[in-house]
């Protein structure tokens, strides 16, 4: 017996296949490679995967171009043929950074095919880091800063260093260099005077563009006695004896002229020195040094603050020093083979 005709059984059959087809139409619209849907009247890759992956192929045919611009548009409520041509895309792209990450390829077509302008960095003045300061013997010290860029490629035309007993230092006690490239850059200032022991020194490098000046953070560093003793005694050279019985040793190996009491306790140091040798005292105290280094005699006073030089382009080699009752100095200069009196 017979549950269904033969035109039945047919039509069971075709059933069963239009379901199967469906069935297979199903499983390819919902897996990984996507399909074509229509969406709004228009074609379109259906997205899967990952929110972040790049949807600029909207149409599917594997080429960024303008029809994948008109979807886009679509979605932006531009359904007016001539309202998306017209649109201003390279101002949209440029305020719209953040859909850049979902649609990259679209923007750079974008930017292409309109010929955007992408806005130029803005320029600046310099940008400093790192003040340094080293080599302190006051009235003198190294200063310096690094300059980290230049403010968007207009020339450095200037660079330096500002200081003062306050801070922050900006236009106080401004010195240039004398340089004007990028990076680290020191030099010698001598201009620490009237300071008193104690005294917090503020200070900053600064560097000048045609647009403006740029400083470095703030730095500083505490006014010391000139005589405190930091190092050792390693090449004595020349002896001098001081009024009150002290004994003054010069050392060019470390620069320094080292003070002895009567004692021969090591009691102060005249530090950073110019290779000195020939070391004289006089009888108010004052104490003067041949350097070697700079070609002068050097003077200074019983608190180890530079007072006078004497000599400076004619003396060659200081060896040695001698002063008489009449406060007369006599500089021995051995490069010169002579015997300076002032």
């Amino acid at each position: 017996m017979r549950l269904f005709s033969p035109d039945s059984q047919k039509k069971l059959k075709n059933f069963w296949k239009l379901l199967f087809i469906a069935a297979l139409l199903v499983a390819f619209e919902i897996s990984p490679w996507g399909s074509l849907v229509v969406l709004d009247g228009h074609p379109r890759v259906a997205q899967a995967g990952k929110k972040d992956r790049d949807k600029s192929d909207m149409n599917g045919d594997n080429v960024v171009d303008q029809q994948d611009l008109r979807l886009f548009s679509q979605e932006l409520g531009l359904v007016d043929e001539t309202d998306w041509t017209n649109e201003q895309w390279c101002q949209y792209i440029e305020s719209h950074p953040k859909k850049k990450a979902s649609y990259t390829q679209l923007f750079v077509f974008i930017s292409s095919y309109y010929e955007c302008e992408t806005t130029p960095p803005p320029i600046t003045a310099p940008t400093l880091s790192n003040p340094t300061v080293s080599e302190i013997n006051l009235p003198s010290a190294t200063l310096g800063a690094t300059i980290v860029n230049d403010g968007g490629d207009p020339p450095i035309i200037e660079r330096g260093t500002v200081w003062n007993t306050t801070g922050p230092p900006i236009t106080e006690n401004q010195l240039a260099e004398g340089g004007t490239a990028l990076g680290p850059f020191s030099h010698v200032r001598t201009d620490f005077t009237d300071l008193d022991i104690g005294t917090r020194v503020y200070f900053r490098g600064y560097a000048v563009n045609y647009v403006g000046t740029g400083y470095s953070p703030e730095s500083s560093f505490v006014v010391e006695d000139p005589l405190a003793v930091k190092h050792v005694n390693d090449y004595p050279t020349r002896l001098a004896l001081g009024p009150n019985g002290n004994l003054y040793v010069s050392d060019p190996k470390v620069r320094s002229i080292f003070i002895y009491d009567t004692n021969l306790q090591l009691t102060g140091e005249l530090k950073g020195l110019y290779s000195p040798l020939g070391v004289a005292v006089d009888s108010a105290g004052f104490i003067y040094v041949g350097n070697a280094g700079i070609g002068n005699v050097e003077k200074y006073n019983s608190q180890g603050k530079l007072v006078a030089t004497i000599g400076q382009g004619m003396i060659r080699a200081p060896t040695d020093l001698a002063l008489d009752w009449d406060g007369n100095l006599y500089v021995a200069d051995s490069n010169s083979s002579l015997v300076w009196v002032f």
